[in-house]
This record gives C-alpha cells, sequence and structure tokens, in this order.
C-alpha cells in the first residue's frame, strides 16, 4: 500500500475511534434507582419497558426501605427512590434530601405468609390462626424498624389479638430477601413477605402462601420520590412519569400489586 493511502487508512481508523469515544462520552448515564427489596420480581419488566419507552437505561440498587433511607441521608447518591411505604420519602423531602412536590403514589401492596415447600408446610388451606399450631417455631419477617411490610405483619398479629402469643416464635431480619432466604434453610418454617417477591420467589423457590387480611393492617401505599442528589433530574423524572403510565400499571398488577394510583397516558 502505498504511503499515502497508509496515512488516509490511518486517518479513517482514528475518526471512527474518536467517533466512538464521543459517542460514548455523550451516552446518558443510567437513572440510578434505589429499590425496595419487594420490588425484584417486577423491576427487570419495568427496566426493560422504560428503556423502550425512553431509550433511557435504569442502574437498579436494591434493599430495606428503611436502610436505603439512611444510606441517602448519609449522603448515598441515587436519582431515583423507590420506597415500600411513604414516611421514608416524606422524611428525605421534608430534609432537602428529595425534590419538594415529585413524591406520589406508586404502588400499594400486599402481605402475605409464605413457607418453603422443603418444609412440608401447605399454607394453601392456613389462616393467621395456624400460627399458634407448634410446628410453627420461628416466623421469618423484616426488621419492623427498617420496613413497612414487617410493621404490617406486626400490625395486623395485633389486630388479630395473636401477637402476645406469637411474638417469641418471631425471627427478625435485614430484609424480606433475607426473611425468604432464612425461611427456605430452615431457619424459620414461614415468613411474612411482600406478595411481589413471592413472584421473585418462584423462578428460585417453590412454596406455598396466602393473603393477610388486607384488612388487619394499615395500606401498604409506595412512594417514589426524585432525589436531591440526581445526575440528570431530567431523566429522573422521565422514570417517575414512566411509572405513572396506565401501561406501565398493568405490569404492577401483574406482580402482585392491588392498585397503583396516580395514573397517566
Amino acid at each position: 500500500m502505498k504511503p499515502c493511502h497508509l496515512q488516509l487508512a490511518a486517518a479513517v481508523l482514528l475518526g471512527l475511534v474518536a467517533a466512538g469515544v464521543a459517542g460514548q462520552e455523550h451516552a446518558p448515564a443510567p437513572v440510578r434507582v434505589a429499590a425496595s427489596d419487594g420490588l425484584q420480581a417486577v423491576m427487570p419488566e419495568l427496566q426493560e419497558g422504560f428503556t423502550e419507552w425512553s431509550g433511557l437505561e435504569l442502574s437498579v440498587t436494591y434493599g430495606a426501605s428503611g436502610v436505603l433511607s439512611e444510606q441517602i441521608e448519609k449522603g448515598s447518591s441515587y436519582d431515583v427512590f423507590l420506597a415500600a411505604d411513604m414516611e421514608g420519602p416524606r422524611k428525605l423531602t421534608a430534609h432537602h434530601l428529595a425534590e419538594k412536590n415529585s413524591l406520589f403514589r406508586y404502588a400499594v401492596g400486599r402481605l402475605v405468609l409464605w413457607a418453603p415447600n422443603s418444609g412440608h408446610l401447605d399454607l394453601r388451606s392456613w389462616d393467621m390462626q395456624s400460627l399458634l399450631q407448634p410446628s410453627v417455631n420461628k416466623i421469618a419477617v423484616s426488621d419492623p424498624q427498617h420496613d413497612a411490610y414487617g410493621q404490617a405483619a406486626i400490625a395486623a398479629l395485633k389486630r388479630l389479638k395473636l401477637y402476645a402469643q406469637v411474638a417469641p416464635k418471631l425471627l427478625l431480619c435485614e430484609s424480606n430477601s433475607q426473611a425468604a432466604r432464612r425461611t427456605e434453610s430452615g431457619e424459620a418454617q414461614v415468613a411474612f413477605l411482600p406478595l411481589a417477591l413471592v413472584f421473585a420467589a418462584k423462578s428460585k423457590l417453590q412454596g406455598t402462601y396466602f393473603q393477610v387480611p388486607i384488612d388487619a393492617y394499615p395500606p401498604l401505599d409506595q412512594g417514589a420520590v426524585v432525589l436531591a442528589k440526581a445526575q440528570n433530574r431530567e431523566a429522573a423524572e422521565k422514570f417517575t412519569q414512566y411509572l405513572r403510565r396506565l401501561a406501565t400499571s398493568q405490569i404492577f398488577k401483574k406482580y402482585g400489586f392491588v392498585e397503583p394510583p396516580n395514573l397517566g397516558q
């Protein structure tokens, strides 16, 4: 190849490399979402739908809502917080760590009692009184100090006048996911879990469950909020707009949420 041709080829190659680097530099960063661990089943479909709708990606970190809220208060940087309650996002807003007027209720959860098949308990014929059976030595539940579902479980036990008898059996866990794992491992016979997390467990764990009477605990309203440290506020708001869409509400329903409200078109 002649020198001039080599120079031309080299220039073209350098141009392509530079264009690739420039494209990477200008590619929008993923929207960073701190999400309640009860969303692990529904989130992959939300991620796919959001990317198809907006062209943007999500980066999701899961945990107990109270723990995530504490991390945000201590400086952890996320763009959007999807909590298992409304109180955590409200507190962040009051402390100027979340955008004023950005809070809305994106879903309403349901509480269930779940047991793995490995424990040989079939909960489909159970009710809450069954927790008094001698076969139930330990009941896993997320720590009510950090999680709305743990709070709902304690409220249901008290409402049904079972708490005093059941309290010695409670095995407090860091999160709902840990409650599921410790029950599957045999440390507990049953676990209070979000119905939505049971959908996630279906692909990994086999078991049975029954729904705790919905009038036995306060509504599990779940709030979303745009955080003050959002790197790309426009992209973060785009995601919350997606959560409000009617089509998105159908995804939530499919994964065990009762009534995703505040819907747009």
